[in-house]
């Protein structure tokens, strides 16, 4: 899994150790680094920092720089961090305060983000590069209803729900362009990928049909109570 449990690392501890076994390398060489994280949670269609207190855990709010295009999340904490251990303990932190829709759910409702920002600095040959990784952790795909959670409100149980299906439609779209293109035929509206249509969808635009690399694990259940 992305976060793992008691027992395993999961997939993103693993990678975050990674990345400052290679940090430890570089400096040998000269090479000095500042590594930057923000961890965000999108519920309910709801953005909350995972980094902040509790008291200050409200919805917060994003828009996008007429100037740059860039999407900015208003009030969102970005912290600074010096060794593998620190990040691991920030991202306890955000795992703890995570919404997992009801207190019996065996798998969380609400999406995380986990964004990392690297700035390295070659002071030798004057040389300043900078990157940032996003690790999401997606909610569970099998939708709520009123009968699987009936105490949830309806208006709630859609907005959940939302975020997984515009995902689902924006992929598609996106795969029916690459099929468009390859063929050599004109782009109709169902290819135009709806980014819009949910906050999910607007912070990963950049990671699905920007200028990125992304890699997509899916762990899914061959039970027959699971299928759909």
């Amino acid at each position: 899994t992305m976060f793992g449990n008691k027992q395993t690392e999961g997939l993103i501890q693993s990678i975050c150790r990674n990345i400052y076994s290679k940090i430890e390398s570089e400096m040998i060489h000269g090479t000095d680094f500042a590594v930057t994280v923000s961890f965000l949670e999108v519920y309910s269609e709801n953005l909350r920092d995972l980094l902040a207190s509790p008291q200050k855990g409200k919805s917060l709010k994003m828009h996008r720089d007429p100037k740059s295009s860039s999407l900015n999340i208003k009030d969102l904490q970005t912290v600074s961090v010096t060794s593998f251990e620190d990040l691991l303990s920030y991202v306890a932190l955000g795992l703890s305060t995570r919404n997992s829709a009801t207190a019996c759910s065996r798998s969380h409702r609400s999406n995380v983000i986990l964004k990392i920002f690297l700035e390295q600095r070659n002071y030798k040959d004057e040389i300043i590069k900078s990157s940032s990784i996003q690790l999401v952790d997606l909610a569970g795909s099998d939708k709520l209803d009123r009968h699987s959670e009936p105490s949830i409100p309806s208006d709630e149980i859609k907005k959940i729900n939302l975020s997984i299906d515009t995902l689902d439609n924006v992929v598609r779209s996106l795969a029916g362009t690459s099929t468009a293109e390859t063929d050599g035929r004109p782009l109709s509206d169902s290819h135009r990928a709806p980014y819009r249509d949910s906050n999910l969808t607007k912070l990963l635009q950049e990671a699905i049909g920007g200028n990125s690399k992304t890699t997509v694990l899916l762990a899914s259940s061959t039970s027959k109570q699971n299928q759909e």
